[in-house]
């Protein structure tokens, strides 16, 4: 068994040109687009720079050796960038009471527009069918369970609906395609 000589990498200009190169081919197919390459490029490299890493020519050439460290480094990139956002989404979860003022304007001005809708519904079925989605407020499970109907069949009779209101003027809100 051979004595493991490993040392730090001496990481030369034309080394470092050549880590850049091969981090920028390897994010360009490995990051998606709306991350960024450049980021994860310089993530890697800064990585590389901070802590270098310690080479053992007896195990495997430097080419391959460069290809596994920029490979951990993209991904240790994805995996802070991911882990960020995702406490970002769930702080923003964790507060279910605060309503934003839109989302209030929005929903009362469904419910003007409700108002002015329901009266011109000549179809007494349909229009018990737009009440009762109301009740249920907008759960169309809910509503199949109570009219004894499927789901499909509901959502299907809400979707013709919302074409009909369409071509009245009102917004298609009962539709169930924003839920």
């Amino acid at each position: 068994m051979t004595n493991s000589s490993k040392q730090t990498l001496v990481l030369t200009p034309d080394l470092m040109d050549y880590v850049e190169t091969v981090a920028r081919k390897m994010a360009l197919r490995r990051v998606p687009r709306f991350i960024g390459v450049d980021d994860a490029v310089q993530h890697t490299l800064m990585q590389i720079v901070q802590y270098p890493p310690l080479f053992d020519s007896t195990q495997g050439s430097l080419k391959n050796f460069i290809h596994t460290i920029v490979g951990h480094g993209i991904s240790d990139f994805l995996r802070e960038h991911y882990n960020k956002h995702r406490k970002k989404h769930h702080k923003e979860l964790a507060e279910p009471d605060q309503v934003p003022e839109r989302e209030v304007s929005r929903r009362t001005a469904a419910k003007k527009s409700v108002d002015e809708m329901l009266p011109l519904i000549k179809d007494k079925e349909i229009r018990a069918l737009c009440q009762l989605v109301l009740e249920c407020d907008g759960n169309v499970s809910k509503v199949a369970r109570r009219l004894g109907q499927c789901e499909g069949t509901i959502r299907y009779r809400l979707k013709l609906l919302g074409l009909k209101l369409k071509m009245m003027g009102f917004d298609s809100f009962l539709t169930g395609e924003n839920r």
